[in-house]
């Protein structure tokens, strides 16, 4: 990607975002980190350059090129849930398994339910 934006100045380092940290909880004012971030990004994405599974990029990226929008993510920076990483077999060479558990924590859920009403306004 970074050759990609060196050499032609396109991919997804062409563009610039801003962040912002909130507090979704009151009990979180205060503490030193935010339970969320915003992210907002001067982009349509037109290819999936974050890794979506197949299902949701092809829902969220559009194909027109000459669209112009912006991209906002929504992420839970400290999430209740906790997932784990168990050895597969005895063999050393053998890749681990990760389970994520997203969002197995009803609090995360909870979280996420704010977040699809704000992004359902927003679009």
């Amino acid at each position: 990607m970074k050759l990609l934006y060196a050499l032609l100045g396109k991919g997804i380092y062409s563009t610039s975002d801003t962040s912002a940290f909130v507090h979704l909880e009151k009990a979180y004012v205060g503490k030193r980190y935010s339970d969320t971030q915003l992210i907002f990004e001067a982009t349509l994405y037109l290819e999936n350059v974050l890794n979506y599974e197949n299902h949701i990029a092809h829902a969220l990226l559009n194909s027109d090129a000459n669209q112009h929008g912006f991209t906002c993510a929504i992420c839970l920076t400290r999430p209740f849930s906790r997932g784990q990483i168990t050895l597969k077999s005895n063999d050393p060479f053998d890749h681990p398994t990760i389970d994520q558990k997203y969002l197995e924590d009803e609090r995360d859920k909870k979280k996420t339910d704010w977040r699809d009403t704000c992004m359902g306004e927003a679009y």
